[in-house]
């Protein structure tokens, strides 16, 4: 694939935290060539992460993707 497919994928990302679900803003970037970019950010602490990634509503890959453990929230000061 060499050209963009168009709005035919979807990325969602799950988990818990002591807020019961985590905060998650996804940002998916198109680069016009076949290949995406997806970047996200936690506001808090998340547990049982999971990242959904389809293509036209089906899996790819190995999808969803587990990460055990914590997900932490890395702050910096300014």
């Amino acid at each position: 694939m060499t050209a963009s497919p168009g709005d035919v994928f979807d990325v969602q990302i799950t988990g818990s935290s002591s807020y019961k679900d985590c905060r998650i803003w996804i940002n998916t970037l198109d680069r016009k060539d076949g290949s995406f970019i997806v970047r996200y950010k936690t506001y808090h602490t998340c547990h049982d992460f999971k990242i959904h990634v389809t293509y036209r509503g089906i899996h790819v890959g190995a999808s969803p993707y587990i990460i055990t453990g914590k997900i932490v929230i890395l702050t910096r000061g300014c």
